[in-house]
Protein backbone atom coordinates (compact mmCIF):
# COMPACT_ATOMS: atom_id res chain seq x y z
CA UNK A 1 0.00 0.00 0.00
CA UNK A 2 1.06 3.43 -0.53
CA UNK A 3 1.28 6.25 1.99
CA UNK A 4 -1.78 7.90 0.63
CA UNK A 5 -3.88 4.49 0.68
CA UNK A 6 -2.38 4.54 4.38
CA UNK A 7 -3.24 8.24 5.32
CA UNK A 8 -6.63 7.67 4.04
CA UNK A 9 -7.64 4.68 6.24
CA UNK A 10 -5.97 6.10 9.62
CA UNK A 11 -8.39 9.20 8.66
CA UNK A 12 -11.14 7.12 8.03
CA UNK A 13 -10.72 4.97 11.11
CA UNK A 14 -10.11 8.46 13.10
CA UNK A 15 -13.30 10.02 11.44
CA UNK A 16 -15.50 6.69 12.70
CA UNK A 17 -13.91 6.51 16.54
CA UNK A 18 -14.84 10.29 16.37
CA UNK A 19 -18.50 9.95 14.94
CA UNK A 20 -18.91 6.94 17.93
CA UNK A 21 -17.85 9.09 20.50
CA UNK A 22 -20.17 12.10 19.55
CA UNK A 23 -23.16 9.62 19.18
CA UNK A 24 -22.20 7.97 22.23
CA UNK A 25 -21.83 11.54 24.42
CA UNK A 26 -25.47 12.84 22.15
CA UNK A 27 -26.85 9.73 23.92
CA UNK A 28 -25.66 9.53 26.92
CA UNK A 29 -26.87 13.66 27.27
CA UNK A 30 -29.80 12.77 25.58
CA UNK A 31 -30.58 9.86 28.48
CA UNK A 32 -29.64 12.46 31.45
CA UNK A 33 -32.20 15.07 29.86
CA UNK A 34 -35.04 12.82 29.50
CA UNK A 35 -34.49 11.43 33.18
CA UNK A 36 -34.28 15.29 34.36
CA UNK A 37 -37.60 15.72 32.77
CA UNK A 38 -39.44 12.80 33.94
CA UNK A 39 -37.85 13.66 37.75
CA UNK A 40 -39.24 17.46 36.93
CA UNK A 41 -42.73 15.80 36.17
CA UNK A 42 -43.17 13.56 39.06
CA UNK A 43 -42.18 16.34 41.23
CA UNK A 44 -44.53 18.70 39.82
CA UNK A 45 -47.77 16.15 40.07
CA UNK A 46 -46.41 15.57 44.16
CA UNK A 47 -46.69 19.22 44.44
CA UNK A 48 -49.59 19.74 42.32
CA UNK A 49 -51.76 17.03 44.24
CA UNK A 50 -50.26 18.99 47.85
CA UNK A 51 -51.60 22.24 46.43
CA UNK A 52 -54.92 20.83 45.58
CA UNK A 53 -55.51 19.24 48.92
CA UNK A 54 -54.53 22.11 50.33
CA UNK A 55 -57.21 24.01 48.30
CA UNK A 56 -59.64 22.17 48.53
CA UNK A 57 -59.19 22.70 52.71
CA UNK A 58 -59.14 26.11 51.83
CA UNK A 59 -62.45 26.14 50.10
CA UNK A 60 -64.23 23.41 53.02
CA UNK A 61 -62.79 26.11 55.75
CA UNK A 62 -64.71 28.94 53.39
CA UNK A 63 -67.96 27.11 52.93
CA UNK A 64 -67.97 26.81 56.96
CA UNK A 65 -67.49 30.49 57.22
CA UNK A 66 -70.33 30.98 55.51
CA UNK A 67 -72.95 29.15 57.11
CA UNK A 68 -72.10 31.22 60.36
CA UNK A 69 -71.14 34.84 58.46
CA UNK A 70 -74.00 37.88 58.28
CA UNK A 71 -74.94 38.62 55.23
CA UNK A 72 -72.66 41.39 54.47
CA UNK A 73 -69.80 38.79 55.41
CA UNK A 74 -71.17 36.40 53.18
CA UNK A 75 -71.25 38.56 49.85
CA UNK A 76 -67.32 38.80 50.89
CA UNK A 77 -66.74 35.10 51.17
CA UNK A 78 -69.28 34.00 47.69
CA UNK A 79 -66.56 35.08 45.60
CA UNK A 80 -63.49 32.91 46.30
CA UNK A 81 -66.13 30.03 47.05
CA UNK A 82 -67.28 30.38 43.17
CA UNK A 83 -63.40 31.13 42.05
CA UNK A 84 -62.37 28.36 43.55
CA UNK A 85 -64.99 25.28 42.62
CA UNK A 86 -65.68 27.10 38.92
CA UNK A 87 -63.25 24.18 37.94
CA UNK A 88 -63.34 21.51 39.95
CA UNK A 89 -67.19 21.89 40.93
CA UNK A 90 -68.94 24.16 38.94
CA UNK A 91 -72.59 22.82 39.99
CA UNK A 92 -71.32 23.92 43.07
CA UNK A 93 -69.89 27.11 41.85
CA UNK A 94 -73.10 27.76 40.05
CA UNK A 95 -75.10 27.03 43.46
CA UNK A 96 -72.78 29.95 45.37
CA UNK A 97 -73.33 32.20 42.49
CA UNK A 98 -76.96 31.87 42.39
CA UNK A 99 -76.78 32.29 46.64
CA UNK A 100 -74.58 35.26 45.91
CA UNK A 101 -77.07 37.34 43.37
CA UNK A 102 -80.15 36.43 45.64
CA UNK A 103 -78.57 37.50 48.62
CA UNK A 104 -77.10 41.06 47.17
CA UNK A 105 -80.65 41.43 45.69
CA UNK A 106 -82.06 41.02 48.85
CA UNK A 107 -79.68 43.21 50.94
CA UNK A 108 -80.57 46.01 48.04
CA UNK A 109 -76.43 47.51 48.03
CA UNK A 110 -75.34 48.84 44.84
CA UNK A 111 -71.90 47.22 45.44
CA UNK A 112 -72.97 44.36 46.66
CA UNK A 113 -75.09 43.92 43.28
CA UNK A 114 -71.69 45.09 41.54
CA UNK A 115 -70.03 42.60 43.20
CA UNK A 116 -72.19 39.45 42.31
CA UNK A 117 -73.03 40.34 39.03
CA UNK A 118 -69.33 40.34 38.65
CA UNK A 119 -68.57 36.89 39.91
CA UNK A 120 -71.44 35.72 38.08
CA UNK A 121 -69.82 37.23 34.92
CA UNK A 122 -66.34 35.67 35.39
CA UNK A 123 -68.29 31.94 36.72
CA UNK A 124 -70.32 32.58 32.82
CA UNK A 125 -66.66 33.19 31.54
CA UNK A 126 -64.76 30.58 32.56
CA UNK A 127 -68.09 27.93 31.48
CA UNK A 128 -67.41 29.29 27.95
CA UNK A 129 -70.77 31.28 28.37
CA UNK A 130 -69.93 34.04 26.92
CA UNK A 131 -73.67 36.05 26.02
CA UNK A 132 -73.95 35.25 29.29
CA UNK A 133 -71.06 36.79 30.86
CA UNK A 134 -71.51 39.97 28.92
CA UNK A 135 -74.80 40.33 30.57
CA UNK A 136 -73.64 40.36 33.79
CA UNK A 137 -70.25 42.22 33.28
CA UNK A 138 -73.01 44.94 32.10
CA UNK A 139 -74.77 44.88 35.13
CA UNK A 140 -71.96 44.95 37.12
CA UNK A 141 -70.13 48.32 35.27
CA UNK A 142 -73.98 49.80 35.72
CA UNK A 143 -73.55 49.01 39.23
CA UNK A 144 -69.93 50.07 39.78
CA UNK A 145 -71.14 53.53 38.08
CA UNK A 146 -73.49 54.21 40.04
CA UNK A 147 -71.78 53.82 43.51
CA UNK A 148 -68.25 55.44 41.74
CA UNK A 149 -66.58 52.78 42.42
CA UNK A 150 -63.57 53.04 40.35
CA UNK A 151 -61.82 49.64 40.99
CA UNK A 152 -64.55 47.80 40.65
CA UNK A 153 -64.98 49.62 37.05
CA UNK A 154 -61.42 48.89 36.14
CA UNK A 155 -62.25 44.68 37.32
CA UNK A 156 -64.92 45.22 34.60
CA UNK A 157 -63.56 46.88 32.47
CA UNK A 158 -60.84 44.59 32.74
CA UNK A 159 -62.62 41.36 31.24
Amino acid sequence: MDKMTLLVSALKSNLVRSFNKISTLIFNYMTLIMKTITLLIFISFCFSHELISQNQKALDSLETTLKTQVDSLKMKTYGPLIKGYVRSNPEKAERFMEEELLLAKTIGREDFIAMANMDAGNFHAMQASYAKAETFFVAAKKAFESVNDSSGLAQVNNN
